[in-house]
């Protein structure tokens, strides 16, 4: 019996992992590139990644990370870091093990208005469309495909 293909996700959950991980040197680029690529998955949250992104373009590398200690407690940082390596391990599946770790940190980051609120509820959205396949998804895997080659 010959091996079945399995469609190719619209959205790489390793984007996911990486931005759940305290900003670096390449954090806004990579920002950018998971926003363009949301917008095969959610509309809404390829908005919420621009919105971020524009709230934090001016930062520093400094700056931006000083925020992010500021915004999590270590506590917080440490169950930012074992979502970003579960959903590294488990892809799509992880998703219902990292949602309420970011449901939990998502609601005094609201209150404060914080960017990383923004941020968190593009990935929460991701998550929820994570690993189904968008109404035009021959054409999403067909493109992927041409550009493989």
């Amino acid at each position: 019996m010959a091996a079945v293909a399995m469609p190719e996700p619209p959205f790489d959950p390793a984007l996911i992992g990486a931005l759940l991980r305290p900003p670096d040197q390449g954090y806004l680029a990579r920002i950018d590139h998971a926003r363009h690529e949301a917008t095969a998955v959610s509309l809404d949250a390829a908005r919420h990644l621009g919105a971020f992104a524009e709230r934090v373009h001016e930062l520093d590398e400094a700056e931006f990370e000083e925020l992010f200690r500021e915004s999590f407690a270590p506590a917080d940082a440490v169950a930012l870091r074992r979502a970003a390596e579960l959903i590294d391990r488990g892809g799509w599946l992880a998703r219902h093990d990292v949602l309420p770790v970011l449901e939990r940190l998502l609601a005094p980051l609201d209150a404060a208005r914080n960017p990383f609120a923004v941020l968190f509820k593009a990935i929460c959205m991701l998550l929820l469309a994570g690993g189904q396949e968008p109404p035009n998804s021959g054409a999403v895997s067909s493109t992927r495909a041409e550009s493989a080659r």
